[in-house]
């Protein structure tokens, strides 16, 4: 099993999404959400100072949140947001992870506040979400996993009405389907170890854009 480390000289925080990380991943992914969060509190006792436990725990809320639709629930949750983004502020910011999971936690609560009717805060979200990610691929164009999210980004912008363009204009949201889903491709046909790490995901969202989209 392919383990991928980010840590930088003198830091203790470390972004280690190893073996263990990657069984609560592929558990959280196909929904067995107990599972994958006991995998999560046994990395925490074993390794306290690796960030990927506590990035992954925004995927196992972001499930729950997002089918259950309850507002009570989502209440409680939603200060998890800025405390979970606290956390990954640091760790090394020579890491690719270092801006990725908290483009891809301000992604999740993205699409958390559009179930929960909060629409204008979401497009803000996708915003932050879009903008820490383009800065992520300038600086490591080879990681992939940014591809996978602004692809879907992309393609979701492409859906947009040329009457409407000039809102994303403004907010700086460019893309388009074509564009979109060929990022979406590029991290499916790759294997590159960050690209296999994060298939399962990248068809997820591959799979629900060409069928309601494309």
């Amino acid at each position: 099993m392919l383990t991928i480390s980010f840590a930088a000289s003198g830091r203790q925080k470390v972004y280690d999404f190893n073996g263990r990380c990657q069984q609560a991943y592929a558990a959280i992914m196909q929904l067995r959400l107990d599972a994958g969060r006991a995998f999560l509190e046994a990395e925490k006792k074993e390794n306290p100072d690796n960030l990927i436990p506590y990035f992954l725990d925004n995927y196992a809320d972001f499930f729950t949140l997002f089918f259950n639709e309850d507002p009570a629930e989502y209440a409680q949750k939603r200060k998890l947001r800025n405390e979970r983004l606290n956390r990954m502020a640091e760790g090394p910011e020579n890491s690719p992870y270092y801006l990725y999971t908290q483009a891809a936690i301000k992604f999740q609560w993205a699409l958390v506040k559009v179930k929960h009717n909060e629409k204008w805060d979401a497009v803000w979200e996708v915003r932050k979400a879009y903008i820490t990610l383009k800065d992520n691929q300038r600086q490591f164009p080879q990681f992939l996993p940014n591809n996978m999210l602004l692809g879907t980004m992309q393609t979701v912008f492409g859906t947009i009405p040329d009457g409407f363009k000039w809102i994303t204009n403004i907010l700086g949201l460019k893309g388009s389907i074509k564009d979109g889903m060929q990022n979406m491709q590029t991290v499916i046909d790759s294997n590159a170890p960050d690209a296999r790490l994060f298939r399962e995901e990248a068809y997820y969202y591959y799979c629900y854009l060409k069928l309601f989209i494309q």
